[in-house]
């Protein structure tokens, strides 16, 4: 088992080591599917803001808060979740996607990892002129605390890694996984407070603080709104990422040799 996962750290580094190669093919991607496009990936940008506008205008008065407040907290929290659950959607099929390169090509398969992280890094970055413009019609007191947006990138960033190592696997040798994720995905979008405010909950609050997109919103969120850091989501955060760090670790080194085998 110790050689087993050897093996597996040492595909890990080699793929790093190739960032190169990963970066050209994240630039790729973006440039081969907006290719021919005015606007680019900022079509994903455009019509994000003119959504979460709408839905921020109405919402707003449904839960009778001024628009002012709401659509900044609104923003970041759509801007999070469409990373995050993108990242956990595409986590399903970093390796079925690539299945040709790696059966004809001896290639470590966490270029792919890296691949598909960066990617959705460079689409979140473009996605986040929303915030700045919202940022200019509604000003918002930023304190120092806004600092610690980057650690959360980063965060999102290694999550994202750790996510394909452990669904990239599975979904690669049992396909009900990813539909079983899109499904899964649209419950937990509900049952996460992105449109609503979980302070209208008293003594009911278990339900979504144990829900871990809820911490991983709020450690940009709170910050981007210039409220204090909340420690208690850092620190959950921080045992997710070790928890999946682990996971990914352990279940890529029981599947690596394999995977060539079930894409």
């Amino acid at each position: 088992m110790e050689l087993v996962t050897r093996e597996a750290i040492n595909d890990i580094t080699e793929g790093w080591g190739h960032w190169e190669i990963w970066t050209t093919f994240a630039w790729m991607d973006i440039r081969k599917r907006y290719r021919g496009s005015i606007l680019g990936p900022f079509w994903i940008t455009l019509s994000m803001g003119i959504w979460v506008t709408a839905i921020g205008l109405i919402y707003s008065n449904l839960f009778k808060t001024s628009i002012q407040e709401y659509l900044p907290y609104l923003t970041v929290g759509v801007l999070v979740w469409t990373l995050i659950s993108t990242l956990v959607s595409e986590s399903c099929a970093v390796f079925i996607s690539s299945g040709g390169i790696l059966r004809q090509t001896p290639i470590p398969a966490s270029i792919f990892v890296f691949q598909t992280v960066l990617r959705n890094m460079i689409v979140f970055g473009h996605n986040v002129v929303i915030y700045v413009l919202i940022l200019l019609v509604f000003p918002i007191n930023l304190t120092i605390s806004a600092l610690s947006v980057i650690p959360a990138v980063l965060i999102y960033a290694v999550l994202g890694i750790g996510l394909c190592f452990c669904l990239g696997p599975i979904s690669a040798r049992y396909r009900d996984v990813p539909p079983i994720t899109q499904s899964m995905l649209q419950v937990v979008f509900f049952l996460t407070p992105i449109f609503w405010d979980p302070k209208i909950f008293t003594g009911r609050t278990a339900f979504f603080e144990w829900n871990p997109i809820y911490h991983l919103i709020r450690i940009t969120r709170e910050p981007l709104l210039g409220d204090p850091v909340p420690f208690d989501s850092w620190l959950f955060v921080s045992g997710l990422v070790a928890v999946v760090g682990v996971l990914a670790v352990w279940l890529f080194a029981r599947t690596k040799d394999r995977i060539v085998h079930w894409v």
